[in-house]
C-alpha cells in the first residue's frame, strides 16, 4: 500500500480542514473525526468511504454526492444540509442520525424509509 498525503478541503472556502499521510480517503476521514476536525462542509463528493466508522460525526453541510457510503456507520452522525444525492446508502446504520435538510433522491427516501420502519417498526 502506497501512504500519501491526503487533504479534505471545505467546499466552500477552499481551505484544508484536515491533512493526513494515510493510503486512502476512507481512513483520512476517519482520522479526521477521530481527532474531532471539523468537517463541515467538507467535500467529500465521490469518495469510497464503505464500511468506516463515521459515529457521531459532525458532517453537516458535507458534500457526500456520488459517494460510496454502502455499510457505514453514521449512528448519531450530524447529516444536516448534508448533501446525499446519489450516495449509495445500502446497509449504512443511520441509527440516531440527523438528516434534517439533507438532499436526496426518490430512490434514497426508500432506503431510508425501510431503514427507519425496521428500527422503529411500531413508529409510522
Amino acid at each position: 500500500m502506497i501512504m500519501r498525503k491526503l487533504k479534505i478541503i471545505n467546499r466552500f472556502n477552499g481551505k484544508v480542514v484536515f491533512k493526513s499521510k494515510t493510503t486512502c480517503i476512507k481512513l483520512c476521514v476517519e482520522a479526521a473525526i477521530k481527532a474531532n476536525a471539523d468537517l463541515r462542509g467538507a467535500d467529500l463528493s465521490g469518495a469510497d468511504l464503505s464500511g468506516a466508522d463515521l459515529r457521531g460525526a459532525d458532517l453537516k453541510g458535507v458534500n457526500l454526492s456520488d459517494a460510496d457510503l454502502s455499510g457505514v456507520n453514521l449512528w448519531g452522525a450530524d447529516l444536516r444540509g448534508a448533501n446525499l444525492w446519489g450516495t449509495d446508502l445500502r446497509g449504512t446504520d443511520l441509527s440516531g442520525a440527523n438528516l434534517w435538510g439533507v438532499k436526496i433522491n426518490k430512490k434514497q427516501k426508500g432506503i431510508i424509509t425501510e431503514a427507519l420502519k425496521s428500527e422503529n417498526p411500531d413508529e409510522t
